[in-house]
């Protein structure tokens, strides 16, 4: 609260000096009852907020945030209190972490696998790789190839049949998608990570998407009936963990790698719904990526 006050008796009676007029009481009276009267707690509209200007006065706007209190600063409104949303889902939250399966699957081709996250497809890697390699707190899933099988991740799916892919990744959303991974092995194959509406073992008709090339440096790529745009992010795939944030929008896609931004791409943004996921082109077992999350927001 502003403070000190601002009230000024405009008669003082002492010392008294003979006698004062009762209307001299009665301006004190009407200053005091002035000062208090603005300041006073009101409650209303936003639109009938009274001017600024009387440090210290409160007012209740009923229709911001189905509650929102104001301090006049004597120069300015200041909210000082926010009432809770009545909606506690005003932002969508999708994040895969890949700590372990809820479900015990077997080995061989792709699977299905029930995450905290919801349902995917996994196509498992070599030699017991996968959830169980690592001791990491954080967690992560090894993508190898096992010389039958291409290393895929892809979801989440609506039912355990997997014949609907959910699509959180929407341009028409505004969402964020972020992943973290490292290059696991000898970068003798491409590894695509981010959100396709199919598998990332090629590249998809219609994606955001890093890849990594056999040789090269790591591309942002968006691609939009089979056509593409890419942004060279100057960086070679290593064993280093990376974050790749994409921002996205219908007219650009804002690319940033561990919080710096490294370019837009403006051109074959896709406008149909995507699932995310991971994905390598050979199956060979000695190279793959260890994919530590995935995460795609955005405000409902």
């Amino acid at each position: 609260m502003p403070g000190p006050g601002t009230l000024a008796v405009p008669n003082v009676f002492n010392p008294t000096v003979g006698d004062q007029p009762f209307a001299n009481l009665d301006a004190n009276f009407v200053a005091v009852q002035d000062y208090v009267n603005v300041r006073t707690p009101s409650t209303g509209l936003l639109a009938n907020r009274p001017p600024a200007g009387n440090a210290g006065a409160i007012y209740l706007a009923t229709d911001v945030a189905a509650g929102t209190l104001y301090v006049d600063t004597g120069a300015a409104w200041l909210a000082v209190a926010v009432a809770p949303s009545s909606d506690p889902t005003v932002t969508y939250v999708l994040h895969e972490d890949f700590q372990s399966p809820l479900d015990t699957v077997g080995a061989g081709a792709a699977v299905v696998h029930r995450l905290p996250s919801g349902i995917y497809v996994i196509g498992p890697g070599a030699g017991g790789l996968m959830y169980d390699n690592n001791t990491d707190a954080r967690g992560y899933i090894a993508l190898f190839g096992d010389a039958a099988n291409l290393p895929t991740v892809l979801g989440p799916y609506s039912d355990l049949a997997s014949t609907t892919l959910k699509l959180p990744v929407k341009a028409t959303d505004n969402p964020t998608l972020t992943v973290r991974f490292s290059n696991g092995g000898a970068n003798n194959n491409t590894k695509r990570v981010g959100a396709a509406a199919t598998t990332l073992t090629v590249d998809p008709a219609n994606g955001i998407f890093v890849r990594g090339a056999a040789a090269g440096n790591y591309f942002a790529v968006c691609r939009a009936g089979g056509v593409e745009t890419t942004l060279d992010l100057g960086i070679a795939p290593s064993v280093a963990f990376r974050v790749f944030k994409f921002a996205i929008t219908a007219a650009a896609v804002t690319v940033f790698v561990d919080g710096v931004q490294k370019g837009v791409i403006a051109a074959n943004i896709p406008a149909v719904g995507l699932g995310i996921g991971a994905g390598l082109s050979t199956n060979v077992n000695t190279d793959g990526i260890y994919l530590d999350y995935i995460n795609v927001t955005f405000t409902r």
